[in-house]
């Protein structure tokens, strides 16, 4: 119920005769001008957007495959790997710019070229291809940064990897 000049508006008519996204829309752009009239909420759209994204990168995990091109092994378990988890894997270079999914919010399949990055590989001491590693709480996306390391040495079957993956969310 929403009071008006002491009469009484039932929001469900009213939700009715304009629909639901325009009545949210206009309730919202309401409640946004009373706050910045009446000074309730001071909150900035900068201050948000960094407060959501500090929210986004927690529990950041990503399950990180390194492979070569050229590798034999490597070209047999990327395509059960892209597989995995309805389809989430994405190259290196995507998952930079933001362009993948989290199973469960969580985990984001990777898959690293170690001949196009190098400092990558070198950073997680990686000495032969592929490589699988899951990386826990990544703070950057462009350098994997995560807090803990856990490396997979598990099969190679697309069940394996996502059983895996599944139990250390």
């Amino acid at each position: 119920m929403l009071f008006l000049t002491d009469k009484v508006v039932n929001l469900k008519a009213w939700q009715f005769y304009l629909g639901n996204s325009i009545f949210t829309f206009l309730v919202g752009l309401i409640l946004v001008v009373l706050s910045k009239i009446l000074g309730i909420f001071n909150v900035s759209l900068p201050k948000f957007a960094k407060q959501l994204e500090r929210f986004e990168s927690q529990n950041n995990n990503a399950f990180v495959m390194f492979y070569a091109p050229w590798c034999g092994h490597c070209k047999m378990a990327k395509p059960k790997l892209e597989s995995c988890l309805g389809g989430i894997a994405v190259d290196h270079k995507e998952y930079k710019k933001g362009n993948f999914r989290k199973h469960n919010g969580k985990t984001a399949i990777v898959m690293v070229n170690g001949d196009e990055e190098g400092s990558l590989a070198k950073k997680y001491d990686v000495e032969g291809y592929p490589t699988f590693l899951l990386l826990k709480g990544v703070k950057n996306k462009n350098t994997l940064a995560a807090d803990k390391v856990i490396p997979y040495e598990g099969g190679r079957s697309r069940e394996e990897i996502e059983d895996f993956i599944k139990s250390n969310e």
